[in-house]
């Protein structure tokens, strides 16, 4: 076991040197390939490492250590605007990140009998949410597309949306600028306002998203739109996003 948790941390410690491939790390650990790819799945099931296709990145979970990194600074920069957009809204917040095809949640903040986001490093289809959908975005039309017209649409609400259209519409608001916003797609109850946000440092794109219920999503949206315009602009910080918020019209 100590074997094990020691290849692990010389593993993530190669891995924070920069994006590489199974080969480049087993050459830069002296380890062999097999025993390698084992570690690197592992870690990445449990969130310490991101994988984009053949290449892998630290994850949300090893972004939380030690160690001066810009994706790190990033990570605690979308934590710290996620607990401002949270604490004024007193709804759930988080940020997304793109990984290949899949988001991952960086950062959430929880509000008040809101449903619980774990920032764990999970990944999900990113067609799934809107959060997903701005995430999609940031890629060329054709492969957004692509992810699109080969999503699981029974993953849906049943008449949630009426087809591959609708998600296509939400991935061109977004490239648009634009605040995107599903109601009750995978719960009746709840609904998400979201828009792409291009964080300093951070290698893939990121989402910023507000989610509630649809009763308040639908009351509060002028709101939730000036919010999340203010957090995602370069610079924003608690000072900036209270001022777009008291000097709304």
């Amino acid at each position: 076991m100590a074997v094990s948790v020691l290849r692990g941390l010389d593993l993530l410690e190669a891995v924070g040197m920069g994006e590489v491939g199974i080969s480049e790390l087993a050459r830069r650990t002296g380890f062999d390939k097999a025993s390698v790819s084992r570690t690197v799945k592992a870690l990445v099931d449990a969130g310490w490492l991101f994988r984009d296709g053949d290449k892998f990145s630290l994850g949300a979970k090893a972004l939380t250590l030690g160690g001066a990194t810009s994706q790190r600074d990033a990570v605690n920069r979308a934590n710290e605007i996620v607990r401002i957009v949270g604490g004024i809204t007193m709804m759930s917040c988080f940020a997304t990140q793109l990984y290949g095809e899949q988001q991952a949640i960086m950062a959430a903040a929880q509000g008040p009998g809101m449903p619980v986001i774990a920032a764990d490093g999970s990944q999900y289809p990113t067609y799934l949410t809107v959060s997903g959908l701005c995430l999609l975005s940031a890629l060329e039309p054709a492969a957004a597309e692509a992810i699109v017209d080969a999503a699981d649409l029974t993953a849906f609400r049943p008449g949630a949306i009426s087809g591959a259209e609708d998600l296509k519409q939400d991935v061109a608001r977004a490239r648009g600028g634009s605040v995107v916003v599903e109601r009750g797609r995978n719960d009746p109850s709840y609904g998400c306002a979201a828009k792409v946000w291009n964080v300093e440092g951070m290698s893939t794109p990121m989402s910023l998203s507000i989610l509630g219920p649809v009763t308040r999503i639908d009351a509060e949206l002028e709101l939730f739109e000036t919010l999340l315009v203010a957090a995602t602009a370069p610079g924003a910080d608690r000072l900036s996003i209270m001022t777009a918020v008291t000097s709304r019209s």
